[in-house]
Order: structure tokens, then sequence, then C-alpha cells
């Protein structure tokens, strides 16, 4: 299945958005929640930007993670906000700093994961060639993108094998080495498999520097495309910068 299929089957989002559209959401969006004094100053809006990369996960029916990142998130935040903080508790400092490595990176890390998972290669290559990008970048992170869809599909059928023959995840909890035996090992031979194939496709794709190649891709930027663009980049103005 190529990525464009996998995109297509998977991922028939109602917001669809250009790549570079989600390439300066996940930058502004990531550069704002880890700005401390964002998080001291204005909390609440700081929790509701935090929320924003579940809501494009949801519309691309992610819904496991997006109610993973939910419940994380908002455990996180009432941590921060409604444990006592003046005492001297070690097991509430560890809290602590769980809640606030969450609170500051984990939209972020959401944000790029809906990036790239709802993103097909040849989009993401013609938003970079329309960036200006020079090919030397273009063509490792085009062949990097392929890699991941390829390896994800590997893992998944892994797993779908792991549960035919009934070694789940809670069976073999107590026996960590057979999770390393049965998922790993065959997980890492495939990789090795897959980076030797995705080369090989690159070069028959006749990806080389400085040649130009047509594309089916129709990525284009939209309204809804700058008006994503310039509302994170003027909240991230406004409450990084001039605040």
């Amino acid at each position: 299945m190529s990525e464009r299929e996998f995109v297509n089957k998977n991922f028939k989002n109602i917001i669809n958005i250009d790549f570079r559209t989600k390439l300066i959401m996940t930058m502004f969006l990531s550069l704002t929640v880890l700005s401390g004094k964002v998080q001291y100053r204005y909390p609440i809006f700081l929790f509701a930007i935090s929320v924003v990369p579940y809501l494009f996960l949801l519309d691309i029916r992610e819904y496991g993670k997006c109610i993973k990142g939910l419940i994380l998130t908002c455990a996180a935040w009432a941590v921060s906000e409604f444990l006592p903080k003046n005492t001297d508790s070690f097991l509430q400092g560890i809290l602590y700093m769980a809640a606030a490595i969450v609170i500051r990176m984990l939209p972020g890390i959401m944000a790029g994961y809906y990036t790239f998972i709802s993103t097909s290669m040849s989009d993401m290559t013609q938003s970079l060639r329309r960036m200006h990008m020079p090919d030397a970048f273009i063509i490792p992170v085009s062949v990097m993108f392929r890699f991941f869809y390829s390896i994800r599909e590997d893992y998944k059928n892994i797993n779908e094998a792991m549960k035919m023959h009934g070694l789940t995840f809670i069976k073999n909890i107590t026996d960590p080495a057979r999770i390393l035996e049965y998922k790993l090992v065959p997980l890492l031979v495939c990789s090795m498999r897959t980076a030797d194939d995705v080369a090989v496709c690159a070069m028959t794709r006749g990806m080389v520097p400085g040649s130009k190649r047509s594309s089916i891709s129709n990525a284009r930027l939209k309204v809804l495309d700058y008006i994503i663009m310039f509302l994170f980049a003027g909240i991230f103005i406004y409450f990084v910068i001039f605040n």
C-alpha cells in the first residue's frame, strides 16, 4: 500500500489543510506551550490551545490517541493547579515535574504526529518544493517519511501475528524477553529490509538532486490555511514575545 493510499483510506479528514499550514501550526504551538510565562500568566488560554491538536486527531479518527492524550493532559493540569505547592514531599515533586513535561511537550508532539500521519509523501514533497527547500533536504526527508509509513504497516502486521498465536502484551508482561523476541527482533529485521526497499524506490522514482519532477499532488494554500497560520503566528507573537 502506498503512502497516498494509506492516507486516503485511513484519514479522510474534514479539515483538509496544507502540509505547510500543519508545519507552521506545529512550530508555533510548540514554542507557545514551551514558554513558561504563558503557563503562569494565562493558564486557561494555554490549556485551550493545548487541546487543539486533539481536535485535529479527532478529525482524522485517531480516537484512541485523542482520548489518551486528553486524559493525560487533564491529569497533568489537575496536578499542577490543585495539588498544594508549598510542601517538601518528594512524591509531589516528581508529580509536578511529570505534569510540567506533559503540559509543555505533549501538545507539540501530538501536533507533529498529526502533521506527518495525515500527509501523503507527494503532498509533503510538493509543499516543500513550493517553500523553495533544496533537494538535498527534500530527498532525505521524503525517504524517511516513506520509511515511517512502511514501518507502521510492519508493526501492525507483527501485532496481528502475535495476537493470532496468543502472544498478547498482558500475557507477556511478566516475561519481557518474549516481547523482545517476538516483537522487537522481527521489527528490526523488517526495518533493515524496508530501509533498502525505500532507498531503491527513491532511485527508481528519479529523485535526484537538481532534477525537475512532475507531481500529481494538488497541494495549495486555501483561505483556511491562511487563517490557521496567521492565528497561531499571532498567538505566539502576542503571548510570548510581547508579554
